[in-house]
């Protein structure tokens, strides 16, 4: 199963759902935190909204935790 069809079926997504650009900004993503983790926030999503790494690390200091170097979106 290719890398997009897989990351579309655990947002549940149809089959050609996700555009490209989308696509990109996933893999951007998970460059950055780890395939294993975007799959993870992937499955447990709803209706396909997961937060970007961006997100995720200003998540993280908000809640005091170091989350590596500051990312500006």
């Amino acid at each position: 199963m290719s890398a997009k069809r897989k990351l579309e079926a655990l947002l549940g997504l149809d089959p050609d759902d996700m555009d490209d650009g989308r696509y990109a900004e996933l893999q951007a993503d998970s460059e950055r935190i780890g395939v294993t983790a975007l799959q993870e926030l992937a499955a447990a999503s709803e209706h396909g909204a997961i937060p970007t790494a961006c997100e995720l690390q200003e998540m993280g200091r908000a809640s005091g935790h170091p989350c590596g170097r500051r990312v500006d979106a």
